[in-house]
């Protein structure tokens, strides 16, 4: 089964609504290629955050206590800066509702796409996937700082942001290319994982404002590639309240 429960990571609510916001282009890829789209951790920087795939700080004693008496931050760092480009992303948002933030950062236009799903949808969609894969939490620490080594620097490094980003509440898969990490060979920059979208899909949110023609062009790509769910309007594209209403 190639989802694994880490027992590093803190459990999941099955039922918790995930999203994942998206230009037209990318949505009919995931379409075609029926997978996800993971990103290799160490290539995120490029993408807004500078600090993401970053080991957090740790105070003194934390090295002490996971190193041993004589060893230092700088060995900290060099032991396993290098292992994060063997580690792959797919990022989704956990909220119960659309959020106005993440059609801003994430689709330009009113041309955008967000898929609903869940914790569970997204596990059971990945059951034919021929890696495993891990789903947790991202953690976001005060001045990016931990308050003691993880077991596994480097793996809990793709789950850690600075607390500015909170907002994204994300939830990541994690893969982990067991392969390059043995030779040492840096794979490309992302990995299509073999995804169910039928299961993965609860239903497609089109971005406000509202656009009759792309929610037509919308339903019929999904009828082309015979994904069966139903595609919303945005919330955040009705018509506002008037004055009279009020």
């Amino acid at each position: 089964m190639p989802y694994i429960r880490n027992q590093q990571f803190e459990p999941l609510e099955l039922q918790q609504p995930l999203w994942r916001y998206m230009d037209f282009t990318k949505f009919v890829a995931m379409l075609v290629t029926k997978s996800l789209y993971l990103t290799r951790v160490d290539k995120l920087c490029k993408l807004g955050d500078r600090f993401e795939g970053s080991f957090p700080n740790v105070p003194e004693k934390g090295f002490r206590g996971f190193f041993g008496e004589t060893d230092t931050e700088r060995y900290y760092t060099e032991k396993n800066k290098d292992k994060k480009r063997f580690y792959y992303v797919n990022c989704w948002h956990g909220n119960n509702s659309e959020s106005d933030a993440m059609w801003k950062i994430y689709v330009r236009g009113n041309q955008g796409i967000a898929v609903r799903s869940t914790v569970q949808r997204l596990r059971d969609s990945l059951q034919k996937a021929p890696q495993n894969i891990w789903i947790g939490n991202v953690k976001y620490l005060d001045k990016f700082t931990w308050r003691s080594v993880p077991t596994d620097p480097t793996l809990h490094a793709c789950l850690a942001k600075r607390k500015s980003f909170e907002h994204e509440k994300e939830v990541r898969l994690i893969w982990l290319d067991e392969n390059g990490k043995r030779t040492g060979h840096t794979g490309q920059d992302g990995k299509e994982i073999p995804c169910l979208l039928p299961t993965l899909i609860d239903k497609v949110y089109l971005a406000p404002p509202n656009s009759p023609w792309f929610k037509r062009v919308v339903e019929n790509v999904l009828r082309r590639y015979r994904i069966n769910t139903e595609v919303v309007q945005s919330d955040l594209g009705s018509e506002a309240l008037s004055e009279n209403t009020l």
